[in-house]
């Protein structure tokens, strides 16, 4: 398929049309062969018809008045079709492009292409009976919109820069031919097989914090440090470059061999993975749910969900925590058929439900291989007896456990984010006691990180925010418990409303919340959570509402917000944290209050901040005015 590829997409080239002008090309009369000029027209709709085919100088149009009915289709009889700029209305069907008279076709695009509708390129599901795009920008860069639409394959000719626009399915790969192309995701969503480079080349790829997905391989330089890659189920994958990248994924049945280099914030196992690299491999938090063979690997967070699989490596140091979470009949196989070295920064390891197997334990830590553990032998430094964590009740979205739920938790899920530990018996966010097992970390103040796991699934993400707004305002009894404050980093800054010096009544405003005025030069916040009182006798209560637009300290989806409307006692609870333990520097607005003056309104509101807490990554508290 690939001598193929190169053939036909030679062909293109050599034989390019390159018309001074370019005309418009307007399909008309529904259902018909790409070849016939009778469903060519100047004009939308129009019926003086075009005298020639398209060409890479054309702009191709199929709009509204295109006469195309309910899953029709445009029949491309021709293996190489061409035009410049290829642009669609939104459709309300799915139109396919149908091959009819050759195994395979082409279409060369020389501009931009815009596909708002649902399309289909192979109408026929077959890799032999399908239209491969074959982009041939003549400006040196193109733009591709089409969230609805699935490729086939995609040839991309250099130089070229190429930018997505929109999400992308490609169900084949997508090849780059030539020098100098640069192809953009833009942080959009890509899904295709592989992405290669039929030619050593300085091409590249730049994935931003898109989520990509693969089936096989890739093979060409690309800037995958804030992207999440995910392997699909399809040929073994392999990469042989290093890989830093913010989050790894394979998925289940997918598998990846990686002959290079891992850094990665957080890699979720559900498939097969092979780290064959000689040097050390990094990985933040690691959730393994399959097989997993390493060599060197140093990780914070580690958990092991793997029953019934193995997990081999050579080297093993964890920073943070080691959990198994696995049941009774489902051993998880730690360990091989030669040494392997186990150093955790800890003071003590509880496991439980392995099959261990010639492991030496490096370090201080204690190390409890728990009484259901298999030992076969070649294991030193384990205590084969139970190591049974703290076990007290959590009730769901009370995450600072000060026995109510209120936006101080909200403020928290920031902090603890991505922190993971033993899940509980019953994963649910009913507010009643949950028992749960303490996990090894800590929030500043004392209080364990596994309140923050609102839904018991073993990590604190956002769908634990659910609890907190189901819950809210909800009370349990009260226990005798020792709560520290957190520690103090620092005077921060004030809080304030920008208003205006007069408001009129029957008038709704937009109000600006400002934090700091730029007076202190080390203004830093990672997240912080009040109440503001109002006069609900000047404020219509049913009015307020609150927005958070890019800001400071937050750009759009940084940041978990929250807000509620207290509208009975005049008070409206607020928390806005980040959630990527980084610390934002800066002062201004970080939120906009809306609200209505009363039309009877008489007097001068009155608004104050109260219950105020502001932290740094650290979960170091700094004052507020």
């Amino acid at each position: 398929m690939l001598k193929k590829l190169l053939i036909s997409s030679s062909f293109c080239l050599l034989f390019f049309v390159s018309n001074v002008f370019a005309s418009n090309y307007y399909w008309i009369g529904g259902h018909g062969n790409w070849s016939d000029l009778s469903h060519w027209a100047t004009s939308s709709g129009g019926t003086i018809l075009q005298t020639s085919l398209p060409d890479s100088t054309s702009d191709v149009f199929i709009d509204q008045m295109s006469g195309f009915s309910i899953d029709d289709t445009l029949n491309i009889d021709l293996d190489t079709i061409w035009c410049h700029n290829f642009i669609m209305d939104s459709l309300p069907l799915t139109l396919y492009f149908k091959v009819t008279s050759l195994n395979y076709s082409y279409l060369v695009i020389s501009g931009d292409i815009y596909i708002p509708s649902s399309t289909d390129w192979n109408f026929a599901n077959s890799s032999s009976l399908s239209i491969s795009l074959c982009l041939t920008p003549t400006d040196s860069s193109m733009s591709i919109y089409a969230p609805q639409t699935g490729f086939v394959g995609v040839l991309i000719y250099g130089p070229a820069t190429v930018d997505m626009q929109s999400r992308m399915d490609v169900t084949g790969d997508m090849v780059f031919i030539g020098d100098d192309i640069l192809f953009r995701t833009n942080n959009y969503d890509l899904s295709t097989s592989a992405i290669t480079s039929l030619f050593p080349s300085n091409s590249s790829v730049d994935f931003g914090t898109s989520k990509v997905f693969l089936k096989s391989y890739l093979d060409i330089q690309a800037v995958t440090d804030s992207c999440h890659l995910s392997f699909k189920v399809g040929f073994p994958a392999a990469l042989y470059q290093p890989l830093v990248v913010r989050e790894l994924t394979i998925e289940p049945g997918a598998s990846l061999t990686l002959n290079s280099t891992l850094k990665a914030e957080r890699v979720n196992a559900y498939g097969y993975l092979e780290l064959t690299g000689s040097s050390i491999d990094s990985v933040g938090v690691f959730k393994i749910y399959n097989s997993v063979n390493c060599k060197k690997l140093v990780v914070d967070t580690i958990n092991l969900n793997n029953g019934n699989w193995l997990f081999v490596f050579d080297s093993l140091a964890v920073n943070s925590s080691i959990t198994s979470n696995t049941i009774p009949g489902q051993n998880i196989s730690l360990g091989g058929f030669q040494n392997s070295y186990l150093f955790v920064n800890t003071d003590t390891v509880c496991l439980e439900f392995l099959n261990l197997s010639n492991v030496t334990t490096l370090g201080t830590a204690i190390y409890y291989a728990g009484v259901f553990t298999i030992d076969g032998g070649g294991n030193n430094g384990w205590i084969f007896a139970t190591c049974t964590p703290t076990v007290t009740n959590v009730w769901p979205g009370d995450v600072n456990n000060d026995l109510v739920v209120n936006n101080l938790d909200m403020l928290l899920l920031g902090n603890g984010y991505l922190q993971t530990g033993f899940p509980r018996d019953s994963i649910s966010i009913v507010f009643s006691p949950m028992i749960s097992f303490d996990w090894s970390s800590s929030y500043a103040n004392g209080v364990n990180m596994k309140y923050g796991d609102c839904d018991g699934d073993g990590e604190i993400q956002f769908s634990d925010t659910l609890a907190v707004v189901n819950n809210y305002g909800l009370t349990h009894p009260a226990f005798i418990h020792n709560v520290t404050p957190f520690p103090l980093s620092g005077f921060g800054s004030e809080l304030q409303l920008d208003l205006p010096q007069v408001l009129n009544t029957g008038v709704t405003y937009s109000i600006p919340i400002l934090y700091g005025d730029g007076s202190l030069t080390n203004q830093d916040l990672y997240g912080t959570a009040f109440t503001l009182l109002y006069d609900e006798n000047i404020i219509d209560p049913l009015s307020i509402s609150l927005d958070f637009p890019p800001s400071w300290l937050a750009n759009t989806g940084e940041s978990i917000n929250f807000w509620k409307n207290n509208s009975n006692t005049g008070s409206v609870d607020v928390a806005i944290t980040r959630f990527d333990g980084i610390n934002a520097n800066g002062f201004g607005q970080i939120g906009i209050l809306n609200f209505t003056v009363l039309q009877n309104a008489n007097g001068t509101p009155q608004f104050e901040f109260v219950r105020t807490l502001a932290l740094l990554q650290n979960q170091s508290q700094v004052t507020l005015d």
